[in-house]
């Protein structure tokens, strides 16, 4: 389950993060290979996804390149949100929430006022945006995260998805099938009834009226009345879902594990896609019902751009193992691993070459 899986690397980051040395650097898969655990495109063109050890990397060419940024920091970022090519914000733990307006080139830690691990945003304009996490939290600012008030969100269940489609309407989901909606910016949150006790990973709303939620052992919940009722949908998979992204109120996408779900008719029906990757996807971004990009373990990066038909792998490298490795002079070196890998450098690491 994710809430097993978000414990897992929190406990991680508190016994290894000491001990990251500065003076290495990335070489291969390129430009990095963390986990990535969201991300947001504004664009076709354009996006930001954000993973463990304060990664930011941005594409500005439908992510045929991608570009590490510098966060500031090395805590986990679970969630981004961005408005517009400028201004974005991303959240972790523990408390951590990072702002840019100025599309990544720097990016500033803001004070959140709570410890509590961040796990998703929320921005529906450059100033009024929502954040979730640990315990019941619900952070929201109304001046672009120069400051940010706690909200009393009626649950102690970690919050792990928010969805905003306006400064009024908004839904969170965490755990134990818990959905909590507002049509007043979050002056006040109430419960609604999921029909479910398994806990709900991700959400997405189009409009006031219809959204989508998804969870543990391929759950998927779908509403067309802003959440009055939330219908049990069924996907084809006993999968624990971590994303979904809606485009219009017809054309959904789910990811996680190797899972991708596609819908056309509002989730009547489900069809599981092709994704050419055995590692967990953790997230996942439409821009429109054709472009998107999925997002993962080992800094696993997929795109389609004909609704999910066909998807392509956008990281460079490869995710074999690599067991050792061994260099002649400064430039030329060779690496072997796992399923008989074999890898050449002649740039000191800038590229490697599969022989």
């Amino acid at each position: 389950m994710k809430n097993l899986y978000l414990l897992f690397t929190i406990f991680l980051y508190l016994q290894f993060a000491s001990i990251a040395q500065e003076g290495w650097f990335w070489q291969n898969p390129l430009p990095q290979g963390n986990p990535l655990y969201a991300l947001d495109f504004t664009d076709v063109l354009t996006g930001w996804a954000v993973g463990s050890g304060g990664i930011i990397i941005k594409t500005t060419d439908g992510g045929i390149t991608w570009t590490l940024q510098t966060s500031g920091t090395t805590q986990y970022l679970y969630g981004v949100s961005f408005t517009d090519s400028d201004n974005g914000t991303a959240v972790g733990g523990p408390g951590t929430i990072l702002r840019t307006t100025d599309g990544g080139t720097t990016w500033t830690l803001q004070t959140s006022g709570t410890t509590e691990w961040l796990f998703d945003v929320s921005f529906t304009n450059p100033n009024n945006g929502t954040a979730v996490g640990g315990e019941g939290t619900i952070l929201r600012t109304t001046d672009g995260g120069a400051t940010w008030t706690s909200q009393t969100s009626g649950t102690t269940e970690w919050l792990l998805g928010v969805s905003f489609t306006d400064s009024d309407n908004g839904t969170a989901v965490g755990l134990q099938g818990t959905i909590i909606r507002t049509t007043n910016g979050g002056i006040t949150w109430t419960l609604q009834t999921s029909g479910t006790t398994d806990d709900l990973l991700a959400v997405s709303f189009t409009d006031s009226d219809n959204g989508a939620a998804v969870g543990n052992e391929g759950t998927i919940l779908r509403t067309t009345n802003g959440g009055t009722t939330w219908t049990l949908q069924t996907g084809g998979t006993t999968d624990d879902l971590l994303a979904v992204s809606f485009t219009d109120s017809d054309n959904g996408t789910a990811v996680g594990g190797a899972t991708i779900l596609r819908t056309t008719d509002g989730g009547v029906t489900w069809v599981s896609q092709t994704g050419g990757t055995t590692h967990s996807l953790q997230s996942v971004s439409f821009t429109d019902s054709d472009n998107g990009t999925a997002v993962g373990d080992f800094g696993i990066i997929i795109r389609t751009t004909d609704a999910g038909t066909t998807w392509t792998s956008q990281s460079s490298g490869t995710y074999s193992w690599l067991f050792d490795v061994s260099f002649t002079n400064p430039n030329n070196g060779t690496a072997v691993g796992s399923e008989g890998t074999i890898l050449r450098t002649t740039d000191g690491g800038a590229t490697w070459t599969s022989q």
